[in-house]
């Protein structure tokens, strides 16, 4: 199911779930970026759910993906083979829709 701008909608305890796991990947990422990286790259990004294997993190726009994907490979795959493989869990991001202006 998902929003008027094609979000996923997703229950309260995906959602839960969807943000303890990602608190436990932020965690582990600190041990790992400074603390400007975390606060400028991290910290925006917003665990929406855990369903059918897939933790969907919601970043603002496809290029703060891009960024992530240049900067910090090493580090999100690490994190994912600690946190996610275990567990068949793949990271999927989708992009916010929101309008900033009228």
């Amino acid at each position: 199911m998902t929003d008027n701008n094609g979000a996923q909608i997703f229950t309260e305890d995906e959602q839960s779930r969807a943000k303890g796991l990602w608190q436990k990947c932020r965690t582990f990422l600190s041990t790992m970026l400074s603390e400007q990286d975390l606060r400028n790259w991290i910290e925006p990004i917003e665990p929406q759910g855990l369903r059918a294997g897939e933790l969907v993190l919601r970043v603002s726009s496809e290029a703060f993906y891009v960024h992530l994907e240049e900067h910090y490979t090493k580090e999100f795959n690490l994190m994912s083979q600690i946190y996610l493989t275990p567990d068949n869990v793949a990271m999927v991001f989708e992009f916010s829709q929101r309008k900033l202006f009228s």
